[in-house]
């Protein structure tokens, strides 16, 4: 399925917050009262067809959209994901990543929930519950390589 043709006001984006580590816990146990937005989260647009995606729709009209989104699709084939990132040669754009992706801006590492959603959690409990967490996912995850990573 190409992209391109999908209508981005059809696309909402859901936000979870994230699992604090010990250090955050410490850094937030002071500050009641504080915006909740302070606190890491994982931002993702979902996307469900029978079709896979060679990429996301443009959604640089969504106010919301932020570096470090993620785009989600699924379809009877499997997961994929996209993360909104930026370069110098490219400006922004959807690159495609796999579990276990680092996020630049906490170090935090992308998984999928038992649910298929996707998370960022802390390298530590990566590496503690990755055998545990890729068990719990029924779906494949995979990439379509357009030959412009």
């Amino acid at each position: 399925m190409e992209s391109g043709d999908a209508d981005p006001s059809r696309f909402s984006q859901k936000t979870r917050l994230c699992q604090l580590t010990d250090e955050e816990k410490l850094a937030f146990s002071g500050r009641k009262g504080k915006s909740q937005q302070e606190r890491p989260y994982t931002a993702w647009f979902p996307s469900t067809s029978t079709e896979p995606l060679v990429s996301p729709p443009d959604l640089t009209s969504h106010d919301e959209l932020r570096l470090g989104d993620i785009f989600w699709h699924k379809s009877p084939k499997g997961v994929q994901m996209w993360i909104w990132t930026e370069t110098s040669e490219k400006g922004q754009f959807w690159k495609p990543v796999l579990l276990g992706h680092v996020r630049e801006n906490d170090k935090r590492r992308l998984i999928l929930t038992a649910t298929d959603r996707p998370s960022w959690i802390s390298d530590g409990w990566y590496r503690k519950n990755m055998h545990k967490k890729s068990s719990k996912s029924t779906s494949p995850l995979f990439v379509i390589s357009t030959g412009t990573l």
